[in-house]
This record gives C-alpha cells, structure tokens and sequence, in this order.
C-alpha cells in the first residue's frame, strides 16, 4: 500500500495575516495545540472538518532571571501543569488515527513553555544546557516523521533592531524596519519547508473608497522538496494546493486520503 505523504512546515507572519485560516484547510482532522487562543471565529468557517483544540493558558513570572529556589520553583511548577500534559496530548494527537494534521498555535511559545519547564526562566541560561532542550523539543517533531502526520508551526514574529552608535558615542538599539521570526533558532532544519504569511491592505482612492482590495499572500522562504519555488511569493491558497507547489512529487488526492 503507498504510504501516505506529509508535510512538516513553519508558517510565520504578522498578526491577521492568515495563519489560523491556512491551517484550517489543511487535511482533517486536525489536532490544534493552542497557546495563542486565536481559533475562535476562524475554525468556525470550515464545519466540515474536524478540530479537536487543546488550549494551555500557561502563566509565568518573566521577572525571575537568575538560578535559585525560585526559578527551580517555576520550572517544577511548569513542567508539571503544562509541559508534560502537552506532552500527552502531542502524542495523543500522533497516536490517533481520525487526526491527520496536528497544528503547534505558536510554536514560539511552544519553545518559551520548554525553556521554563527546564530553566524557570528566559533569560541568563546556560547555553552549554540547551542541548537537552533542543533534544527534547526535536523528539516531539520527530513524531510526525514516526507517524506520518502533517505538522504545521506556527511562529509569531517580532521587530527587529540593531545596535549603533550615535554621534555622542553611545550605543542604542533601534529598529531595522524588518521583522524577525521568534522561537526555536534552528527550526529551518527540523521542517521540510517554512513560508511567511502576508496581508497587503488595500489601497483607497482620494474619496476614501477601496480602489484596490486588500490579499493575502505567502512567501516560500525555503521548500526542501522543491527549492525552485525558493523566495517566490503567490496568492494564499489552502494547504492542499500549497503542496501541489512545495511537495509536487505527491499525488493531490493522496493529501486527503
């Protein structure tokens, strides 16, 4: 019997740029591990698929930056009230034969509730310690190899800066003007392909009515299957027809078998 294709890929984008609504078409049912509590009123279009969401509204103390009883405190404290049940429902989701797409809604706080359930902490971490931690998070990534279920992570971005030096000779950050992927650093390697989400406004004429609409678009940051399409940008589509151009080697019909 031909095993059925898959697909691992890092979706990232701007608020309201189309990231829950891309995720939506992707082949059902989906298992959506939610931190980021923007589901409702987009799933909500697709009531032909099925959803089974897990929300983890994960509270911390982000003033803790330095090892002691109350980091140690924190990381006990998060790993055993949300870590570990994430860790049951990923691979309850892997496991279950009626999910075919299991979503990270973002893996950039995917990465933060890691990095505390260890640490406690953000900030000041050891970076000789990080290799149990990216083991740890890279294993859970490995399940959708294992299992043969599509992965989507979804990745907020942020501003980026850049430090310089001013004309009294002090250094300042300021902003580039271009925006940053946050999370995990070494993502690009555990995907098969990332993209950027883009929402384009649109654009009035001088009596204020819309003269062009408003689109959404993605970049093809880097697609390992078919790096032709390396840096192009397209018109959004669904998840089906997105592999058509990043996994072409595929049959179409078999994504939604």
């Amino acid at each position: 019997m031909e095993k059925k294709p898959f697909h691992i890929l890092s979706v990232q984008g701007e608020p309201k740029s189309g990231k829950t609504h891309f995720y939506s078409t992707a082949p059902g049912g989906i298992g959506v591990q939610s931190l980021d509590f923007g589901t409702e009123g987009i799933i909500e279009k697709f009531p032909d698929t099925y959803f089974d969401v897990r929300e983890y509204n994960f509270a911390y103390d982000f003033t803790i930056s330095k090892r002691g009883d109350e980091a140690t405190d924190q990381a006990d404290r998060i790993k055993a009230d949300y870590w570990q049940p994430f860790n049951e429902h990923c691979t309850e989701f892997f496991g279950d034969p009626s999910i075919r797409t299991v979503v990270w809604d973002t893996a950039s706080e995917v990465w933060e509730m890691l990095r505390l359930a260890h640490f406690g902490k953000l900030v000041q971490n050891p970076q000789m310690q990080y290799g149990v931690v990216n083991a740890e998070f890279k294993a859970l990534l490995r399940m959708a190899n294992t299992a043969r279920k599509n992965m989507i992570l979804v990745h907020h971005v942020g501003k980026e800066y850049k430090t310089i030096t001013d004309e009294r000779g002090q250094e300042k950050s300021v902003e580039t003007g271009n925006w940053k992927r946050l999370g995990n650093n070494k993502i690009e390697t555990f995907v098969h392909s990332y993209i950027k989400t883009i929402y384009i406004e649109p654009v009035k004429n001088s009596k204020g009515v819309i003269a062009t609409p408003g689109k959404f678009q993605f970049e093809i940051l880097r697609s390992r299957f078919n790096p032709d399409m390396n840096g192009m940008v397209i018109d959004a589509c669904s998840f089906v027809d997105l592999m058509s151009l990043l996994h072409p080697h595929a049959d179409g019909d078999a994504w939604l078998a």
